[in-house]
């Protein structure tokens, strides 16, 4: 980031620091705007400043547990929201900032009792609400979050957080789907705004898919999708591609593998998003040896400031071959003190962010001890998944229509098998399909990969994920079921447009996932 290319607010704040070094104000400005753009490390050492200018300030205080969080510092996450509801004993906002530090540290009952708390204090609040619901549905209390909703909803009945988990968190059936169908469309009549018009687009859809009308919900989805404020591009998955070809080819891998003193072994579990990443952690942290870290962005973050995806020619690849042994060593033990505060001794940490599979071979030259698990799934299926679900602002930029979505999801597929056919770490492939048909082979196959010895109890999955934050929320609480095997056929004719870009990728498919049920 450039001077010049910076937030005008920001100039000015940097500005005032270089005429007065200890302005307070112009350091919160600094620290919430570099928290903003993920400039974390900026963003603590600014709000830190402020703080030492002014140790009572509760903002300061708030904004700087938030950003330790971020960074998976909880300690001192902890320790500053503490601070606050020593100086505020009554303090809502204080008793709040302490439950999130809580559950993000995975200390559920602590979040519990201070979000409820808080909510003692100012039980109409919704932004406490929408929280209090989230821990809910998270630790698999979907009833009570259920309720919570509906509470949200006659604070602020245009809450589109709500309608939507009001959608996904349930099976709709009959009279009450077609109830809430139009109440959505309603709500929708009421705002122009398009992130709430895309949350209101999805929920229609899912209900409408819930009591089979897939017409109707296709149109739904279509609609939700293309609400969106950026140009939309698969670009960004072709630079990557290309950048990946030219930086890493299996001589330069081999050569830093040989290098490299590191024994720490991280389990990567990566693939397209919703392709099953969640269940398949969910079966490896039931092994004692195991425990589940979630999607942890630090490998995003690195690879995105070497700039994976440039368009100008050796951009990355110069970025990554002038990493020197110091550089690298020293990452890996940033990635290691990022997620400690996740992981449990003696037990191996699992990291399940998706979009990983863009950066295996960062994950070789910093772990070389790693393994890696390949989540598959049809691409029919997967896509449609993708396409039919509100996603973060990253996928929405490729996902807003079939045509990109395709183009998005065949570079995927040519960078795995690049990856297959370069990476020195083995590679273990995972098809959903197989995963929910046979989940015991399935899983025994996976725990024998990680060079564990078996144990019954993976297939219980209890309390493997003391929480789950993704789309998965529900299903990860269900049994193992085969409802979601197959979901494209129910629109057959209007994933057409799908079904033609990826014509070989889904040839490919179906031939692997054939052969392995005539094993």
């Amino acid at each position: 980031m450039t001077i010049n290319s910076i937030n005008p607010e920001l100039k000015r704040a940097l500005a005032i620091l270089r005429r007065d070094p200890n302005n307070v104000g112009a350091h919160i400005q600094a620290g919430v705007y570099y928290s903003q753009e993920k400039g974390y490390k900026k963003s603590i050492f600014h709000l830190k400043k402020a703080l030492a200018g002014d140790k009572k300030n509760q903002l300061i205080l708030e904004k700087l547990s938030d950003v330790l969080i971020k960074t998976h510092q909880f300690t001192q996450a902890k320790k500053y929201a503490r601070k606050m509801v020593e100086l505020k004993k009554r303090d809502a906002t204080a008793m709040h900032t302490l439950s999130r530090a809580y559950e993000a540290s995975g200390e559920q009952e602590k979040a519990f009792t201070w979000i409820r708390k808080a909510l003692e204090q100012e039980p109409s609040n919704k932004d406490i609400l929408v929280n209090y619901a989230s821990y809910l549905s998270q630790v698999g209390k979907m009833e009570e979050s259920l309720k919570v909703h509906q509470q949200i909803l006659k604070i602020d009945p245009l809450d589109s957080y709500s309608w939507l988990d009001i959608a996904q968190l349930q099976k709709h059936h009959g009279e009450e789907a077609v109830a809430t169908i139009e109440k959505l469309s309603e709500a929708a009549k009421q705002t122009t705004e398009s992130g709430k018009l895309r949350s209101f687009g999805f929920a229609a859809g899912k209900i409408h898919q819930d009591i089979g009308n897939y017409d109707a919900a296709f149109k739904c989805f279509i609609k939700a999708n293309l609400q969106h404020d950026k140009q939309i591009t698969a670009d960004r998955i072709i630079a990557a591609n290309i950048n990946i070809r030219e930086t890493f080819t299996r001589e330069f891998l081999e050569s830093n593998r040989e290098s490299s003193e590191r024994t720490v072994s991280p389990i990567f579990i990566l693939g397209q998003t919703r392709s099953g990443t969640t269940l398949t952690e969910s079966l490896c942290a039931s092994h004692s040896g195991v425990s589940a870290g979630g999607e942890l962005e630090y490998l995003t973050e690195f690879d995105y400031g070497l700039e994976i995806f440039s368009t100008f020619e050796n951009r990355y690849r110069n970025n990554i071959h002038g990493l020197s042994a110091n550089d690298l060593s020293k990452l890996a033990n940033d990635y290691i003190t990022f997620s400690s505060n996740l992981s449990v001794p003696n037990k191996r940490l699992t990291d399940k962010m998706p979009n990983n599979f863009l950066h295996i071979g960062l994950i070789n030259l910093l772990f070389p001890k790693a393994q890696i698990i390949h989540c598959r799934r049809h691409p029919l299926d997967n896509c449609l998944s993708i396409f039919s679900n509100p996603m973060l602002d990253y996928h929405k930029e490729y996902k807003s229509t079939l045509e990109t979505l395709g183009e998005y999801f065949r570079n995927y597929q040519q960078i795995m098998d690049y990856w297959k056919e370069v990476s020195p770490i083995p590679i273990h492939d995972v098809y959903y399909e197989d995963l929910v048909t046979n989940t015991e082979t399935v899983a025994r196959q996976m725990i024998e990969h990680l060079g564990l010895d078996w144990e019954d109890n993976v297939m219980e999955r209890k309390g493997s994920q003391k929480s789950v934050k993704t789309l998965s929320v529900w299903q990860v609480r269900q049994p193992v079921f085969q409802s979601s095997r197959g979901k494209w056929r129910n629109y057959e004719k209007q994933l057409q447009p799908l079904r033609k870009i990826l014509a070989s990728e889904i040839e490919t498919y179906e031939r692997e996932l054939a052969s392995l049920d005539a094993q």
